[in-house]
């Protein structure tokens, strides 16, 4: 079945008054996917719109139009988030002369009632998901996804979706071990104890090999007994836990399961892996809208992923591009000890007009920050702050006419290794090379491979910023991008065709040696030890001895903050020549 009247759904479109048989051909396209498409079982079709052409609006409009003409396929549509799913039904439903009920938003609300009986869902010729119920039906929630496929024929995957990376940091650790029971503290605190010997040990390694850069695969052997011992305690206690607190433990004991069962990556005081269980579903015929689609290299390097290249319809030649060098990283911000903010708000105020409507990207933990400089200007009412990770699918900034981007969205980087192990399904060894060093103002890897991922997956955050503006183009429009990578630079502007692209200019920003905090491993160990204990009275000499601290120290470690605070906490108490194990009645 083809539509036919496409022509005549688009003609109010800005895109269609601009670009006519360009954008009518791109939306027939798209149509043709959808409606008659059949990628296969296990095969995935990507297609990269550039970001702002409508392509989440249109599937919506060609899904109900085919509904409407009496089209037999059924849809299973995953988008991002709940509202969004939410607004797809709506749409459909609201434009169905079938009925106000053929499709269905699934969230964590009415599932509570569906699951009870799940087969109601096979009635609706629609399915909504979010991206994270997609990821459940692929692991833990996999019993129930025959309902949410069966005599369905076409997914539609909305923006990027790919399975999670599980990390192991002391800090996560920390702030794990504060959300959980006290009663579960010493059982919580063995269950991870392996892993800080794997933290120490590599690190040592990496020291003695004078390789600060190379990312270290290994196969950690721990004890599962510890691990499932916290679990049966935590099943029994996790109902006094707050909804999402609990689901932050359940997601932090995963990752410890992958821990304990795979092989696992060591970089920067890091261990990580990923869910080798946990793959791609679909259905019949398997679309990803995707405007990063020829950016993004994961999809490239996945034998299961067709990417299909769309040449691009947008004239930029009313943006003025301006890159501004400097590294953005965390780290380097931090060493400018708040001038940079402040560099930034007066550049920011100096260049804005009365008639510009500015947004502004940065990264969550300087945006409170940056905000308070640029309190200082009168611009506040005509300038928005955002960051990286709260805007790709966003358009309350579509008719904004300048973009300024602050901060570069790095990953870790043994991220990106574990994203091309995913796409390629191959497993890391030791001989692979995984090494990375300081370039210009940017890390970068050896291996070309990793090294593809890193830039593509920064240029398409880059590239989604941009594109939070301006949405139709019908504005001219200035872009400042600061940023130190070239080649991530160069990749985001050949996505934006006919932009103007002005000389890079130079950002100066006085910086400072951050003095690095001292080593406090053995006041973080006696900590880790003092809370495995058993309730109870311990001699000092016997537990100096057991973290191997000269006695003649010891009362200096007793005196830190973080002994301090498990005082304050009521969790030890201190006397004369022993501490003493509590537990508060909790």
């Amino acid at each position: 079945m083809q539509l036919e009247n496409i022509e005549e759904l688009i003609k109010e479109d800005t895109f269609y008054k601009t670009h006519g048989k360009k954008y009518t051909d791109k939306v027939k396209y798209l149509s043709k996917v959808l409606i008659e498409g059949e990628t296969g079982s296990g095969k995935y079709k990507v297609i990269p719109f550039e970001a702002g052409i409508g392509k989440s609006r249109k599937t919506d409009m060609i899904i109900s139009e085919y509904l409407n003409n009496l089209g037999n396929r059924k849809f299973l549509i995953v988008k991002r988030f709940n509202n969004e799913a939410i607004a797809t039904a709506n749409h459909i439903n609201s434009n169905s002369i079938l009925g106000d009920s053929i499709a269905l938003a699934i969230t964590s609300e009415n599932w509570k009632i569906l699951k009870q009986n799940p087969k109601v869902l096979l009635k609706y010729t629609v399915l909504i998901i979010s991206h994270s119920r997609y990821v459940r039906l692929a692991g833990e929630d996999i019993h129930d996804r025959q309902f949410f496929t069966k005599d369905r024929h076409t997914m539609v995957i909305d923006e990027a979706l790919h399975m999670p990376i599980y990390s192991f940091t002391e800090k996560k650790y920390l702030e794990i071990l504060n959300l959980l029971p006290f009663s579960l503290h010493p059982l919580f605190v063995k269950a991870c104890e392996g892993l800080f010997h794997y933290l120490t040990i590599n690190k040592s390694l990496l020291k003695a090999k004078k390789r600060s850069h190379e990312i270290m695969v290994f196969k950690p052997k721990l004890d599962k007994g510890e691990l499932a011992e916290f679990k049966i305690k935590f099943l029994e206690k996790e109902g006094i836990l707050e909804t999402q607190k609990r689901e932050d433990v359940k997601d932090f004991v995963r990752g410890l399961e992958l821990f304990y069962a795979n092989t696992c990556i060591f970089n920067n005081n890091r261990i990580s892996t990923y869910d080798r269980g946990l793959t791609r579903w679909g259905l019949a015929n398997n679309i990803i809208l995707d405007a990063n689609g020829m950016l993004d290299k994961r999809y490239e390097y996945d034998p299961k992923i067709e990417v299909n290249r769309q040449t691009k319809i947008i004239d930029h030649s009313t943006t003025n591009f301006t890159q501004i060098i400097f590294n953005t990283s965390t780290y380097n911000i931090k060493k400018t000890n708040g001038k940079y903010n402040k560099k930034i708000a007066e550049l920011i105020s100096s260049s804005q007009k009365d008639e510009d409507k500015t947004l502004i990207v940065t990264n969550l933990k300087l945006k409170d920050k940056l905000e308070r400089e640029l309190s200082e200007y009168d611009i506040l009412g005509k300038v928005e702050v955002s960051y990286f990770g709260n805007i790709v699918g966003k358009n309350e900034w579509r008719e904004f006419n300048k973009v300024w981007i602050l901060a570069t969205p790095h990953l870790p980087m043994e991220h990106y290794t574990i994203m091309w192990s995913m796409a390629t399904g191959q497993e890391f060894h030791n001989r692979f090379r995984m090494d990375y060093y300081a370039k210009k103002g940017k890390m970068a890897f050896v291996k070309s491979e990793f090294e593809e991922i890193r830039q593509g997956y920064l240029a398409g955050e880059i590239y989604q910023a941009i594109k939070r503006i301006n949405r139709d183009n019908s504005h001219e429009a200035a872009v400042f991008v600061i940023n130190s990578d070239g080649d991530v630079i160069e990749r985001v502007i050949n996505e934006l065709k006919g932009v103007k692209v002005n000389s890079p200019v130079e950002l100066e920003v006085e910086s400072e040696s951050i003095s690095r905090p001292a080593k406090t491993s053995k006041t973080e160990e006696l900590v880790r030890y003092l809370l495995s204990l058993s309730q109870g009275e311990y001699p000092k000499k016997e537990i100096s001895s057991k973290v191997d601290i000269d006695k003649s120290n010891f009362s200096k470690y007793l005196k830190s903050d973080e002994v301090k605070s498990l005082i304050k906490e009521g969790l030890i108490e201190i006397k004369q020549k022993s501490i003493k194990r509590l537990y508060p009645d909790y």
